[in-house]
């Protein structure tokens, strides 16, 4: 088996001579998986940044990155300010594919 490309932006540090889907002809293209910690709406500040900064201490930890590099995830930590911003273009982007396949939220 012989890989063809990575759906993420950026080439993958686990297979760094696989090019994307985007250096292979489809330019735009970013179909990437990604996770994150979410709480419940209107969630004190204090308690949101006193997470943030245990999660922000948590990816400095080298058994913590290793761990992570093994499952081929690419450790971002943003603010909580920067991942909502994500997580609404993410939404922005998919939007229209949803409509488009008539997938609907059961």
């Amino acid at each position: 088996m012989r890989a063809l490309a990575v759906t993420t932006a950026q080439r993958s540090k686990t297979l760094p001579d696989v090019p994307t889907v985007a250096e292979a002809g489809l330019p735009g293209y970013d179909a990437s998986v990604w996770w994150g910690f979410l709480g419940p709406a209107g969630m004190a500040p204090e308690l949101v940044a006193k997470i943030h900064s245990g999660l922000a201490a948590a990816l400095k930890d080298p058994v913590v990155l290793t761990a992570l590099e093994k499952m081929g995830a690419t450790p971002v930590g943003s603010s909580p300010k920067d991942f909502d911003a994500f997580m609404r273009a993410e939404a922005a982007k998919w939007e229209p594919v949803l409509k488009e396949a008539n997938i609907k939220v059961q």
